[in-house]
């Protein structure tokens, strides 16, 4: 009774059958793992060209930006001569000290563009790279 109790609880095996499953399995899983690839190769696509728009817009919103601001300064220098011109100063005066402070302002910005430029050299690690006290042996 035991024994068959034993040939009711095993599995029936069919070789045909398991070989057959096991081909039409890896069939699936290729045909599977090729789509995603194929997939995941258009999202990147699709990233890709978003992103090339997304940059060029950025691009034209500075540029846009940029044209603003320096209406903005050049609307506020001409309020300012009015201004000045109004409390009865000549105009080459005006002139004169809005083109001094202009240079004194470039001045001051161009030493702190200097000055953060350093930043961009990589000396600690050019220095650790070809320092010959700091070599390896």
């Amino acid at each position: 009774m035991n024994t068959e109790a034993a040939e009711k609880a095993a599995p029936v095996v069919n070789q045909d059958a398991s070989s057959a499953n096991i081909a039409e399995l890896a069939s699936d899983w290729f045909t599977t793992k090729t789509s995603r690839v194929g997939t995941i190769t258009r999202l990147a696509a699709a990233e890709a060209r978003l992103a090339v728009v997304s940059v060029a817009l950025m691009v034209f919103l500075a540029v846009l930006g940029a044209i603003f601001v320096f209406s903005a300064w050049g609307l506020g220098v001409a309020a300012l001569v009015n201004v000045l011109l109004g409390f009865g100063w000549s105009l080459w005066t005006i002139f004169l000290g809005l083109a001094l402070a202009h240079v004194l302002i470039a001045a001051l910005l161009l030493r702190a563009t200097m000055r953060l430029g350093r930043n961009v050299e990589f000396r600690a690690t050019r220095k650790s790279m070809f320092d010959p006290d700091n070599a390896e042996s």
